[in-house]
C-alpha cells in the first residue's frame, strides 16, 4: 500500500527472492516474466493504494510478474510516489502516459499482457488474490491467444451469459462491442501490436484473433462503475427455503421476473467486502411465463472451485437469464433461519446481512452455540476434574472434528472445545473458579463471546450448578431528593468546615493565626477530624 510519504507496506512473505534484494534483481534482469499488468493512473487515492494492495497479495511471484504505472506526470505527486515504490519494487516500473508508446511495448517483458485501460481504469479495478495466476495458467493450458476474463462490479445485479462458465474457445461474433471494458490478457506479441494505449482496439483485434478463451469462473477484477448499469429487468424472490442436507445447504426459490420470456436460474455465491464471486450449482425446476423455481446446493468445502470457502461473510443471489439481453439478472435471497453446522471442523453460522440471507464461515461476526437451558448442560467431576459437557444437538454435523475454543466467566476465558462426533456436537471444557455466580458466553471462532442464556453457580462448597440467567431490570432507580441527600462533596466540605471552627474554638489566643493558615488545608482538617472522633470514641 502506498503511504502518504510513498512508502508501501510490507508485502505478504513468500518463498522467493525478496524484492530490494541483489538476487532478486539479477532475476528480474535475465530472466521473462509470465505477465505485465498495464495500470493507467490519473491520480492518487484510496483506490490506487487498494490496487497496490492487491498486487502485493497475489499468489503469484513477485519475480513472475512486471507492473507498468502510466502516469500523465512522472514528476507530479503521484507520479513521484509511484517512483518510490518501484525503488523497493524491482518488478514495478513508473512511464509517462502517451510517450515513447513503442520503446514501452518493446521493453515489456510478460509473456502476456493485462492492460487495464483508460476505461477500466475509470472503474477504478482492483485485482482478486488468484487473478494473475489463474490468467495465465489457462491462457497457457488452452493455446490462447487472448483471455477474456470476469469482472465483478460492487454494486452487482447482473452479468453477461459469457461469463457464466469457462470457455476455451469462443466465436468472433460471440464478443460484444464493449470488450474493450472487459479484462483482456493478451500475448505479448498481439499486444505489442497494439502498444500500451492501443486498447480502444482490441474488440477488432480480438475478432481477428485464432484462439480467444473466456476465465468466468474466477474473477480477475472488482470493479466500481461510474454509473450503475441498467440490469435490464426485475427479478423478486417470493418464496424460499434453507436447509442442512448431508452436511451442505440446500437453497430452494419461486419467484417471477419482469421478463415473460426468462429462461434458466443461476446462484451465486459472494463475499461481503472483497467481492469473491463463485458460480453455484443450480438447477432450474421450471421456468414458465415469467414464474421460475430452481435449487442450489452450497459445499462449504469445495464451492471455491473446489476449495474451502475463506473465513467471513458471504451472500447469495439468484439470477434468471434474459435472452434478449444476454445476460442474468440477480436479486439477493432473503432471510432465512437456519441452525449452525460444523462441517469437516468448519464453522458455519447463517446471518443476516444488509437484510439478506448470508453465512458467516468461520463465526467472524455470528456466534456459533444457539441459547441455552440447563436441560443442555452436565456437570460431572472427575479425577481430572470439574468437567462441563454442552448437548448441541441443533447444531448440523458432518465429519468428526475438534475445534478449540473459550468458554468464558463473565469476562474469565476457559479453554474449551467444540467436539463434532458421530453425527452430534458438545461443548466440552474443565471448570475451575470460585464461589458466587458467573454469566457464561461461548467463543467459538473470531467472533465476539456469545452469552449463553445460563449463569454458572458455585457454592462456597465448590459445588457447580447452572441457571438461567436473570433478565436485567429496565425500570429507572429511584432517586431521593437533593434536599434529603446532599452532594457528597458539599458534605465533605462542611465536616471539614466544623472541625475547623471546633479547632480554631479550643486554642489559645497567640495561636489564632496558625490555626487560620491551617483552616485553608484541607489535610489537616481531615486529621483533626479523625483525632477528635477517635477521642470521643474512647469517651
Amino acid at each position: 500500500m502506498l503511504t502518504r510519504g510513498g512508502a508501501p507496506n510490507t508485502p505478504t512473505a513468500r518463498c522467493h527472492p525478496t524484492p530490494g534484494s541483489r538476487s532478486y534483481e539479477r532475476r528480474m534482469a535475465s530472466m521473462p516474466c509470465k505477465i505485465t499488468v498495464i495500470a493507467h493512473v490519473g491520480g492518487a487515492g484510496t483506490w490506487l493504494a487498494r490496487l497496490v494492495n492487491s498486487l502485493d497479495a497475489q499468489d503469484l511471484p513477485y519475480d513472475e510478474f512486471e507492473v507498468v504505472f502510466l502516469v500523465p506526470d512522472p514528476g507530479s505527486g503521484v507520479g513521484q510516489r509511484l517512483a518510490e515504490l518501484s525503488n523497493r519494487r524491482p518488478n514495478v516500473r513508473v512511464a509517462a502516459m502517451g510517450g515513447n508508446t513503442a520503446t514501452l511495448a518493446q521493453e515489456v517483458s510478460g509473456e502476456w499482457v493485462l492492460d487495464l485501460g483508460p476505461e477500466l481504469s475509470a472503474s477504478k479495478p482492483v485485482l482478486f488474490p488468484q487473478a494473475l495466476s489463474r490468467l495465465v495458467d489457462f491462457g497457457t493450458s488452452q493455446d490462447c491467444q487472448a483471455v477474456l476474463g470476469r469482472a465483478v462490479t460492487t454494486t452487482g445485479g447482473a452479468v453477461d451469459d459469457l461469463f457464466v462458465a469457462d470457455r476455451p474457445r469462443i466465436e468472433g461474433g460471440m464478443i460484444s462491442p464493449g470488450a474493450s471494458s472487459q479484462v483482456i490478457v493478451l500475448r505479448r506479441d498481439l499486444a505489442k501490436t497494439l502498444g500500451p494505449d492501443g486498447q480502444q482496439d482490441v474488440a477488432q483485434s480480438l475478432a481477428g484473433a485464432g484462439n480467444v478463451g473466456v476465465l468466468a469462473a474466477y474473477p480477475s477484477l472488482l470493479i466500481t462503475p461510474p454509473q450503475q448499469d441498467a440490469a435490464g429487468g426485475s427479478v423478486r424472490v417470493e418464496k424460499s427455503a434453507v436447509e442442512w442436507r448431508y452436511g451442505r445447504v440446500v437453497i430452494t426459490v419461486t419467484g417471477s421476473a419482469e421478463d415473460k420470456s426468462a429462461g434458466e436460474v443461476l446462484f451465486g455465491i459472494r463475499q461481503k467486502g472483497s467481492g469473491l464471486e463463485y458460480w453455484l450449482p443450480s438447477s432450474t425446476t421450471s421456468c414458465v411465463d415469467g414464474t421460475f423455481s430452481g435449487t442450489t446446493e452450497i459445499d462449504v468445502r469445495t464451492a471455491a472451485l473446489g476449495s474451502p470457502l475463506d473465513e467471513g461473510v458471504w451472500t447469495v443471489a439468484v439470477g434468471v437469464h434474459r435472452a434478449a439481453m444476454g445476460r442474468y439478472v440477480f436479486s439477493p435471497l432473503p432471510p432465512r433461519s437456519m441452525a449452525a453446522g460444523v462441517i469437516d471442523g468448519i464453522l458455519v453460522a447463517p446471518t443476516t446481512v444488509d437484510a439478506q440471507f448470508a453465512l458467516d464461515i468461520g463465526a467472524t461476526r455470528s456466534g456459533i452455540v444457539p441459547r441455552l437451558s440447563p436441560a443442555d448442560v452436565d456437570i460431572a467431576e472427575s479425577a481430572r476434574g470439574t468437567l462441563l459437557t454442552v448437548r448441541l444437538d441443533h447444531l448440523a454435523v458432518d465429519v468428526d472434528s475438534r475445534t478449540s475454543g473459550s468458554l468464558h466467566l463473565d469476562r474469565f476465558p476457559l479453554p474449551a472445545y467444540l467436539v463434532a462426533e458421530e453425527g452430534h456436537a458438545r461443548i466440552e471444557c474443565f471448570m475451575s473458579g470460585l464461589a458466587g455466580t458467573a454469566e457464561l458466553s461461548t467463543r467459538f471462532g473470531s467472533g465476539k463471546p456469545e452469552a449463553t442464556g445460563l449463569n454458572l453457580l458455585i457454592s462456597p462448597t465448590g459445588i457447580m450448578t447452572v441457571a438461567p440467567t436473570p433478565n436485567k431490570p429496565t425500570s429507572a432507580p429511584t432517586t431521593t431528593p437533593t434536599e434529603a441527600r446532599p452532594p457528597v462533596k458539599q458534605s465533605v466540605r462542611a465536616a471539614e468546615a466544623s472541625a475547623v471552627v471546633r479547632l480554631r474554638r479550643s486554642v489559645p489566643a497567640p495561636l489564632e493565626p496558625v490555626v487560620k493558615s491551617l483552616a485553608r488545608n484541607k489535610v489537616a482538617a481531615r486529621v483533626y477530624r479523625a483525632l477528635m472522633t477517635g477521642r470521643a470514641a474512647r469517651r
